[in-house]
């Protein structure tokens, strides 16, 4: 089955023509097990450690975490265990 679509005309709306040459088609779930986060505060609190940022007021720890530059929170924990997880949950 060849999902390439061939035609020349557009694949949503007419307003597209000529946006696109070719469509990959993709399908998935939200609610895949690997998609769902699981101990994500406790990721989020471990990465604000690293970052001297107060891991026990929230509204504290989110603002700490908001000014760092997302360089220096990349390099946080070195095991990146749950980093997948713990993205998705606070994106």
């Amino acid at each position: 089955m060849n999902h390439l679509r061939e035609e020349k005309r557009p694949v949503i709306n007419i307003s597209l023509e000529g946006l696109f040459q070719r469509v990959i088609l993709q399908s998935g779930s939200a609610f895949s097990p690997w998609a769902l986060a699981h101990e994500s505060m406790t990721f989020t609190r471990h990465v604000a450690r690293k970052l001297a940022c107060p891991v026990l007021d929230h509204p504290a720890l989110v603002r700490c975490m908001r000014q760092r530059p997302l360089s220096e929170i990349m390099r946080g924990p070195a095991d990146g265990s749950c980093l997948l997880n713990c993205i998705w949950s606070h994106g």
